[in-house]
Order: structure tokens, then sequence, then C-alpha cells
């Protein structure tokens, strides 16, 4: 019995094989399906880490329930781990930007010379500045948003003295200011600035980088001059005691 052949391609070649008793999946079909079934829901996915962080889950969960005793035992044991501990802050101000600091602020009640804390209470802040600029262009975003937006970056310069103050070797408290100096407009002068006080702390600082390429984008830079953004003046940072 002749066999049914799939028709051939303008080039001459035929697509496939096909019967009358043998349905033809398209392989996009299968791949869907292979990787419906095979790959991790979204719902599972923390699309917040690169990697699995248990620490770092337990800590958020409890501060989440008013817990702040977890964080803090999370920044003793990573010590002087600069990278981990701007991601810890990062990440841990962003939930008190988002969900409530109370937290947090009972942290600072209950150790008020606490590096740590003073640390996370500069990410805050500075989390809470974007948040309420919110995420739409600068012609879709309203004049009061703008000004709840700098009032909060000008106020966070305090905080990121004092999270460097207790705290004089480590560098986050400058990595956070990068976005400080993106929203205020920061001059190439000052930017250079803020680089040499990360750069002589952690020169190969992942998140100082990776914040600081944002700043030297030809767009960032021209967002920049087409608000005339004017330089603002931090004062000189006084070294300490070590944390």
């Amino acid at each position: 019995m002749p066999s049914h052949r799939c028709p051939r391609t303008p080039g001459g070649s035929r697509r496939g094989w096909h019967t009358g008793a043998e349905p033809w999946i398209p392989p996009s079909l299968l791949l869907c399906c292979w990787l419906w079934y095979t790959l991790l829901p979204l719902r599972w996915q923390n699309s917040s880490l690169a990697g699995p962080d248990t620490a770092l889950r337990r800590a958020r969960r409890a501060a989440a329930r008013g817990r702040w005793e977890p964080a803090a035992r999370l920044f003793e044991d990573i010590g002087q781990d600069w990278e981990r501990r701007s991601l810890y802050a990062d990440r841990l101000g962003h939930l008190a930007a988002e969900k409530g600091d109370r937290w947090l602020k009972a942290w600072q009640e209950a150790r008020p010379a606490d590096p740590d804390a003073a640390l996370v209470v500069a990410r805050t802040r500075i989390q809470y500045a974007w948040k309420l600029r919110g995420g739409s262009r600068a012609q879709y975003t309203s004049g009061s948003q703008f000004r709840q937006f700098h009032q909060e970056l000008l106020a966070s310069r305090d905080d990121i003295q004092r999270a460097s103050e207790l705290c004089p070797d480590d560098p986050s408290p400058f990595v956070a200011e990068i976005w400080r100096a993106l929203g205020l407009g920061y001059s190439h002068e000052e930017m250079h600035g803020l680089w040499s006080q990360i750069t002589a702390r952690a020169p190969h600082h992942y998140e100082a980088h990776h914040s600081a390429l944002q700043y030297w984008t030809a767009k960032w830079q021209a967002r920049k001059s087409s608000r005339g953004s004017s330089p603002r003046r931090r004062p000189p940072t006084r070294r300490r005691a070590d944390c």
C-alpha cells in the first residue's frame, strides 16, 4: 500500500512523513509541553534573588511578621562580606518600603547604635523615595510625585552618613547613595567623588558597578541634562570607629 507523504517545500525537501493513522504534532507544541511539565512554575520562583538564600528568606518572613531579631542575626553571621551585606540591606529595605517598617523601628529602638539597622534604614529611605516616584516616564509622573521623591532623597543624606559613620569600612552606604545620585542628578564631579569612596573600600563590588552603569548610560545623562538638575552638595564623610 502506498504511504502518504507530506508535500514538498518550495526548496524541494519534504516537511516530514505522515500517515492517516499517525497524527503529526508540531515540534513547537512538543517543546511547549516539555517546558510546561518540567520547569518550575513561575509562582514558585524567586525573582528577587539569583539563587536560594534560606537565611535571608527566613529573615524577611520574620520581619514581615514584626520580628527584627532574625535580620540582626543575618548581618552578624556575614560579618564583613560587603557584597552580601549590601544585598541583604537592599532586600530588607525593599521589604520595609513596600510592607511597612514597624519592625525596623523596633530594631532601632532596641539597638540605637547598631550599624546594621542604620544601613537598612538608609536603604529603606531610598527605596521608599523611588516607590513614591513610580516607574512611569517623567512625562507621566506628576509634580507631586517628583516633590515627594526629591524630599525623601534629600532626607536620606543623614541616614547614609550615619550608617557610614557607624561602620566606616563598609562600602554599602555609598553603594546605596548611587541611587540618590541618580534621583538628584549628581554632577560628574560628585559621582567621581562618590565612586572613590566605594572603590577605596571594595574596588570590585558587583552591585556598585551594576548601579553605576545606570548613571553613566547615555540615556540617563540625556535625561539629567533635559531636567537641568543642579548638583547637591554632600557633607564630608568622617571615619570614626570600626563596626
